[in-house]
């Protein structure tokens, strides 16, 4: 045999959380590209996105990389001392 009705039961209760998953994953990575590109657009000088990345940092707990990386700082301006 083939699988049991609670088996193919199972299986499709999965098949759908993992389709709801996918779609969530499109929509937030769709939500992240549209916020990078308003970043993008307006223009903010480094100083600003700096702030923005450490407010994201206190706010968030991530990591100073994935916090440049998500306003579009280089790294190195944010350890830049004027």
């Amino acid at each position: 045999g083939g699988l049991g009705v609670s088996e193919l039961r199972r299986l499709k209760q999965l098949e759908e959380e993992n389709q709801q998953l996918k779609q969530l994953v499109t929509d937030l990575s769709l939500d992240k590209q549209m916020l990078q590109d308003v970043l993008k657009k307006k223009v903010l000088k480094p100083v600003q996105r700096r702030h923005v990345a450490q407010h994201l940092r206190d706010a968030y707990r991530i990591s100073t990389r994935r916090a440049c990386q998500l306003v579009s700082l280089q790294r190195s301006s944010w350890y830049y001392q004027p």
